[in-house]
């Protein structure tokens, strides 16, 4: 059955820019992962799921398949596979296959004990996910622990996240390249939130500041490397709601206030840029110059007949991939789209380089750009594909 999940999606809409046909593009190799051992996930059944339903369960969700690159040499999918259908005591492990990106075959495959999730939201809670850092090193968030991973897949160091209590919530992102981590610490028993900035290859902690207290506790934020962003709460500051900058200095700032910038949340491609996702386009704003550009619908075209979802950057390029959505065929930046995802790959000049089609095999997509940029993954459900990104 389907199910319904939470999605932390990236919003915003902008004035239209000049449009750029896409090529279709054959990958360089597709692979079926349950060649490799990998299974769907098993859902309950309606009466089942919902004779004991609470938020809890529903936060507790976590069934989709991801992928990523740990370099540009080396890709990643994983999952969480759940043992028994008792949510609170089932176990769980993170699962996880490490693919040569050059012709797609299996490296390794390694597993992590884990446990319930308290969010659904990635920025809240980082519990059984992945995270790829400089260098080809990568970080595994399991069990509560962090664990740092060299690109020979051995174990460099690790460390338990305490206070550990079921009322904590732990989230990291990958930032100012994957040199730091940043972690997002929420104490709901004493609604407190924490942010942290940590060397990514020795945990040594860079920069430290409080986050917002009592009901706003909750705001989920994207990071730079010594400031998050955030479009709530700004009000508190007595300034215009938009995308707000919060320095570790206690400075905070409005850094784009357009409508663009006011209907949801943020994503950080680099240090200097973000990019902006939701209901008429999307659009890229500078830290210090605000709003460069925006690429959106017609203005006659009905807002309700497209989507805009989620973004992946290239972690050390300046090159992001968004999907898009429509309820019937139409046109996007000169591109076709329809009710199956198609994923756009832009530079933060506003360069369209190219457009593909997702033919979804389940509900569950994914996908992600390599470091540089020149590679796309995507994980159509039940297969990866790679292409590698035009350039010129």
């Amino acid at each position: 059955m389907g199910r319904l999940t939470i999605l932390v999606l990236l919003l915003g809409f902008g004035p239209l820019a000049n449009s750029q046909a896409a090529v279709p593009h054959r990958p360089n190799w597709t692979v079926a992962l349950k060649d490799y051992g990998w299974s769907a996930p098993k859902f309950e059944s309606n009466k089942s799921f919902f004779s004991d339903f609470s938020m809890a369960k529903l936060e507790a969700l976590d069934v989709n398949t991801r992928v990523r690159f740990v370099n540009d040499n080396l890709l990643v999918a994983y999952h969480t596979k759940q043992e028994g259908q008792e949510w609170r005591t089932a176990g769980r492990q993170l699962e996880a296959f490490f693919i040569d990106a050059k012709d797609g075959k299996l490296l390794s495959l390694k597993s992590w004990p884990t446990i319930v999730r308290g969010s659904g939201s990635d920025l809240q809670d980082s519990e059984s996910r992945l995270l790829p850092l400089s260098k080809g090193r990568f970080l595994v968030f399991a069990n509560k622990t962090m664990m740092l991973y060299g690109d020979n897949l051995e174990l460099i160091k690790q460390k338990k996240l305490d206070p550990s209590t079921s009322g904590d919530y732990w989230s990291a992102q990958s930032v100012a390249n994957g040199e730091v981590i940043f972690l997002r610490h929420q104490s709901t028993l004493g609604q407190q939130t924490e942010y942290y900035w940590l060397a990514s290859d020795t945990f040594s902690p860079h920069l430290q500041m409080a986050g917002p207290r009592g009901a706003n506790s909750s705001t989920v934020a994207t990071a730079g490397d010594n400031f998050v962003l955030a479009t709530l709460g700004f009000a508190d500051h007595g300034m215009t709601t938009g995308i707000g900058k919060l320095s570790v200095d206690g400075s905070a700032k409005i850094i784009c206030s357009e409508q663009l910038c006011c209907e949801g949340g943020v994503g950080a491609i680099s240090t200097r840029f973000v990019v902006v996702s939701g209901r008429r386009g999307v659009g890229v704003v500078d830290i210090e110059q605000g709003l460069l550009w925006s690429k959106q619908i017609p203005s006659n075209s009905n807002p309700n007949t497209f989507q805009f979802g989620g973004v992946q950057p290239a972690m050390s390029a300046n090159e992001f991939a968004v999907w898009v959505t429509a309820t019937q065929k139409t046109r996007f930046d000169g591109v076709q789209v329809d009710n199956s995802p198609t994923l756009f790959v832009y530079d933060t000049s506003g360069k369209l380089f190219f457009a593909v089609p997702i033919v979804r095999k389940s509900g569950n997509f994914d996908f992600a750009l390599s470091p540089d940029g020149r590679q796309l993954a995507i994980f159509d459900g039940a297969r990866i594909s790679l292409y590698t990104v035009p350039r010129g």
